[in-house]
């Protein structure tokens, strides 16, 4: 008789679920790749190119990747809940979901920047880029990779929590969008808002000139964990809704 070690791994590496964003994200990248280029052709066509439009394009990836988030715990995690799995091991493998989902759409948003990079310079359009950020080229790709994983790992996690909260209270639910929003807003200081003027208090206080890694890192961090922390509570013992 086989002996079951109970101390055995009862969750799994969600691979189908991975596999079926990341083919749909990639679809829709390449869309916005494309939409992103036209529209720096139509500034080159009518005037000239104000610099990097996919610096700006590629914001929206943060808003996909917190929908995602949302709809993962509302739709998927019932779904497993509902098949036999325990909620302590659907919660952890839709995190991990998460947080391996926002590094290929960080990767993503790197390719965008060299495909943009390669474009401009074939048609000879200024590749500046604007605001304060943790990276300052195109090429720049670690950075790159840093600094969206961060930001998509605390909206990955403020749409889990968002998703969560709709799904066990209903409408109340998107009252969870205020400690989100804050959470993610916090984030955010460090990596990718404009420095000023709340950048002005924490060169005051912490001695910070621009945005750091080292403090975009951390904060990011603390943000994803509370961000979880506070999901967790909502789908330990959440029921499973009849739709």
């Amino acid at each position: 008789m086989a002996i079951v070690d109970d101390r055995q791994r009862t969750w799994r590496f969600p691979r189908p679920l991975l596999m079926a964003h990341i083919l749909f994200a990639s679809m829709l990248w390449a869309g916005l790749v494309v939409v992103s280029l036209g529209i720096s052709a139509g500034f080159a066509w009518f005037s000239e190119v104000p610099g990097s439009i996919w610096e700006q394009a590629s914001n929206v990836a943060a808003w996909y990747v917190a929908v995602v988030g949302g709809y993962v715990v509302n739709q998927v995690v019932p779904m497993h809940i509902a098949h036999g799995r325990t909620r302590r091991d659907t919660t952890l493998e839709a995190t991990i979901f998460m947080v391996s989902f926002s590094a290929t759409a960080a990767g993503l948003v790197a390719i965008g920047y060299l495909v943009e990079y390669a474009a401009y310079g074939i048609a000879g359009w200024p590749r500046e880029l604007s605001g304060e950020r943790l990276f300052t080229s195109h090429l720049d790709v670690p950075m790159i990779l840093t600094q969206s994983w961060l930001i998509f790992i605390v909206w990955g996690a403020a749409g889990v929590l968002v998703g969560a909260a709709y799904y066990r209270y209903g409408p109340l639910g998107w009252l969870a969008g205020i400690p989100a929003a804050i959470l993610i807003g916090v984030a955010d200081i460090f990596t990718r808002i404009p420095w000023e003027p709340i950048g002005d208090m924490l060169e005051r206080f912490l001695s910070v000139e621009g945005p750091s890694p080292g403090f975009a890192i951390l904060i990011s961090i603390i943000c994803f964990a509370i961000g979880s922390a506070l999901s967790w509570p909502i789908l330990r013992d959440v029921p499973i809704r009849n739709r």
